[in-house]
């Protein structure tokens, strides 16, 4: 379970641990993606505000579910309705789609190494390793 306390600095929240540990608090870090989130994750987040502005307005009340959990009436609403699997989730790409763009860009990388491959032969220096010689063939 975390606590939040506003006194703590936001960069770290307060977490309770595990029984085994005899639940003593301690501190986590924050995710940095948390308050800056990538491009495909503020994406997600603007399509799940937009879907439930737009389906649960005015929902109230909880319900149980057939293991026994009690959830509220949005959540199970987002469950059963949010496209989260299949067609037109996580930007409309097919898993087939997926992998051909991943089949096409491994070219683009395969001369990317073999560019790197020729200018180590060659004795150009990349990054930290200026110090070491070039390999020998």
């Amino acid at each position: 379970m975390v606590k939040f306390n506003i006194m703590d600095p936001p960069e770290v929240s307060v977490v309770r641990g595990h029984p085994s540990t005899k639940k003593t608090n301690f501190l986590r870090k924050v995710s940095f993606r948390a308050e800056h989130p990538s491009e495909p994750q503020a994406a997600a987040r603007l399509a799940l505000s937009q879907f439930a502005s737009q389906n649960l307005y005015g929902r109230t009340g909880t319900m149980v579910m057939p293991d026994g959990r009690v959830i509220s009436v949005g959540a199970y609403t987002v469950m059963v309705q949010y496209p989260h699997k299949g067609q037109g989730a996580f930007g409309g790409a097919t898993n087939e789609q997926r992998a051909s763009m991943r089949h096409e860009l491994a070219a683009a990388s395969i001369q990317k190494q073999q560019t790197r491959l020729e200018s180590m032969r060659s004795g150009g220096r990349i990054g930290r390793g200026a110090g070491f010689p070039a390999i020998p063939m």
